[in-house]
This record gives structure tokens, C-alpha cells and sequence, in this order.
């Protein structure tokens, strides 16, 4: 596995990894360096959710890894839960997660209904 590090500078951080790497840069002013595991796996490899996004299956698996929600990952897992089949969802997300970022999520209005009534039918005991 790349060596990885953590580097602040300013209002910007970024994850290092030894390349080859794909830079993507968020909204939010994070900049990712994700590492390719092979240029035709990873790199050519979309999930189907994000079709306008240049994002591949490793650079989501990246983002979703870290422990706080950051607001990437919230607008990643935002956007699984609105654009995803319910497998992707299954694959790329977990019972935990949704529940733990739930509260912060800005879905829109019929999905979230959706998602608050899986929830709790879910975790009722």
C-alpha cells in the first residue's frame, strides 16, 4: 500500500498518496489525491451514480472511508442515497453510516421521507 500522510496549509488540506494518482477538488476546498490501483481497473471503473462526476470506485471508497462526515463525503452519500440503485446503495454504504449522517443529509423531500421509514422499520426492535 502508498505511504499517506495528512498535510494542512491554509483553509485547504489534502490526503497524500504516492502515485499514480487522480486529483479531484471539492467544493468544500479539500483537495484528494486517490490512488490508482491500476489505470484499467480503478480509473476506468465509474459507479453509475455519478455519471457527470469524474469520480472512479476507488476514489469513492477513499472518501467514504474517513470517520467524520466531511462535507465530501456528506454530498457523496447525499448523492448515493438520491442517484443510487438500491445494490449500489447496499454496496457503497451501511446501516451505520446513513444512520449516523442522517440528521445532516439534504435530500430532497421525497426521498428523505423514504429513507426516515427504512430507518426506523430497520432499527425498531
Amino acid at each position: 500500500m502508498a505511504t499517506s500522510g495528512l498535510c494542512k496549509e491554509g483553509r485547504y488540506s489534502c490526503k497524500l498518496r504516492s502515485s499514480p494518482c487522480l486529483l479531484w477538488v471539492s467544493d468544500s476546498h479539500t483537495v484528494f489525491f486517490v490512488r490508482a490501483d491500476s489505470p484499467s481497473e480503478s480509473v476506468s471503473r465509474k459507479p453509475r451514480f455519478l455519471w457527470d462526476y469524474d469520480l472512479n470506485e476507488t476514489a469513492v471508497r477513499e472518501i467514504l472511508a474517513h470517520k467524520e462526515l466531511s462535507p465530501l463525503k456528506q454530498w457523496l452519500i447525499e448523492r448515493i442515497l438520491t442517484e443510487g440503485r438500491f445494490e449500489e446503495i447496499c454496496a457503497y454504504l451501511d446501516l451505520a453510516t446513513i444512520q449516523q449522517s442522517f440528521g445532516q443529509l439534504r435530500l430532497p423531500p421525497h426521498i428523505k421521507a423514504r429513507w426516515e421509514y427504512a430507518l426506523k422499520r430497520w432499527t425498531a426492535k
